[in-house]
């Protein structure tokens, strides 16, 4: 009877002989069935990144629980031993990285926020390659994510914003000097 509820209201979707699953909130479908027909450049999608992340993180300071500090710090452990593999995989180092930041969004507290995040993160991680295998951009990835950390555990509201400002902001520089030389690459 409850299925048969959730599903009327769409929440469920029920897939004879595969089994019952949530539906995607129809926001959510609407909003990635419009940016996926969009030309979306990747400055677009850095600029939302700053506006969704940097408030996310001031909230996030104001509200991280003890454990959350501590799913944060096992999720940047991990991205950093990935990291340290012989042959990083790139998909798994887009999934971790993605968790940190998106773990951010959902400590903030706003659904909306943490739902658009995820399209965005998305989005972007469809767009382009990650930025983490540019040479030297591990390093200072992982110092950036380290300050992000460490001023949310400290609940510190605007160093967060400061840090996820700054990390986004050398992403994104990152990514455009990635963008210019495959374009000088390809024109030779």
């Amino acid at each position: 009877e409850a299925v048969r509820i959730l599903q009327a209201r769409g929440r469920l979707v029920v897939k004879h002989g595969q089994g019952v699953f949530v539906a995607q909130l129809r926001s959510e479908k609407e909003l990635r069935a419009a940016l996926q027909q969009a030309e979306i450049s990747l400055n677009e999608l850095f600029a939302m990144r700053e506006v969704l992340e940097v408030p996310a993180a001031g909230w996030a300071a104001e509200r991280l629980t003890p454990e959350q500090v501590e799913g944060l710090r096992a999720t940047l452990d991990e991205l950093h031993a990935a990291f340290e593999e012989e042959s990083p995989d790139f998909e798994r180092l887009a999934g971790l990285d993605a968790s940190f930041h998106l773990a951010i969004a959902a400590a903030a507290g706003n659904r909306f926020l943490q739902q658009t995040s995820h399209v965005l993160n998305d989005n972007l991680l469809s767009g382009m390659e990650t930025t983490l295998l540019i040479a030297g951009r591990r390093e200072k990835s992982r110092r950036e994510h380290e300050r992000i950390l460490a001023a949310l555990a400290a609940g510190d509201v605007q160093a967060a914003r400061r840090a996820a400002r700054t990390h986004i902001r050398s992403a994104h520089r990152a990514a455009m000097a990635r963008m210019a030389a495959e374009q000088r690459t390809s024109e030779d």
